[in-house]
C-alpha cells in the first residue's frame, strides 16, 4: 500500500478537505501516515491569509528540497491557488 502524509496549515475548512482528500486517495490505494519520511506522497494544505503559515509552507519546501528527492510533493490550499 503507498503512503501519504499531509500536513494542514490554517483554517477548519483545510483541516476538512484534508480529510476529504485523505478519503479520495484512500481509495486509490494510499494509507495515511504520520511520518513524512515513511510517505510516498507528501501533501501541504496550506492557508494565505496569515503570513506565518504561508512562511512555514515555503520552508518546508526548502527543507524537503535539500533532503528528499525521491517522492512526490503537492502543494495544496490557498497558497497554491495564488502563485
Amino acid at each position: 500500500m503507498k503512503k501519504v502524509y499531509i500536513e494542514t496549515f490554517g483554517c477548519q475548512m483545510n483541516a476538512h478537505d484534508s480529510e476529504k482528500v485523505l478519503a479520495t486517495l484512500a481509495t486509490r490505494g494510499y494509507a495515511p501516515v504520520e511520518d513524512l519520511e515513511a510517505a510516498d506522497l507528501i501533501l501541504y494544505n496550506t492557508c494565505s491569509i496569515r503570513d506565518k503559515a504561508e512562511q512555514k509552507v515555503y520552508n518546508r519546501l526548502i527543507e524537503y528540497k535539500k533532503r528528499s528527492k525521491d517522492k512526490v510533493v503537492g502543494v495544496l490550499g490557498c497558497v497554491a491557488q495564488q502563485e
